[in-house]
């Protein structure tokens, strides 16, 4: 008979292994049901898109605020450019949908009066698909 300690041992183990199991067979389900459509959102590339050369241009009357951010958005498996672009800079209380301005460019433009301020910034959250 095995003792309590090397049975709990086993227990968490077996546990652990299921716990990974899971998370790796749920990731390959996402991928393999977004591959018609291409589109992510996070902090790292997600489905292809890429998030470069970020511009936050100022507010000319307060430049303590910002007016519009640009930022390039490419593809990395050629299934076409990106159809819709959104930001948050406010950890997701409010986004602003960006519009196309040509080749990978995109320009994001916070409405007057709703202009975030730069001290309150804290992350560029950014969400692209096709």
């Amino acid at each position: 008979m095995a003792s309590p300690l090397k049975s709990q041992t086993i227990l968490l183990a077996s546990f652990v292994i299921l716990v990974v199991y899971s998370f790796l067979t749920r990731g390959q389900v996402s991928a393999a049901a977004n591959q018609s459509r291409v589109g992510g959102e996070g902090s790292i590339r997600i489905s292809g898109f890429n998030v470069e050369r970020i511009q936050f241009e100022l507010n000319q009357s307060d430049p303590s605020r910002i007016s519009n951010i640009h930022l390039d958005i490419t593809q990395e498996q050629g299934l076409g450019s990106a159809q819709y672009v959104s930001v948050s800079v406010d950890q997701d209380s409010s986004w602003v949908i960006c519009t196309h301005h040509g080749a990978s460019l995109w320009v994001c433009e916070f409405p007057t009066g709703n202009q975030p301020s730069i001290r309150d910034i804290t992350q560029l959250r950014v969400i692209a698909r096709n």
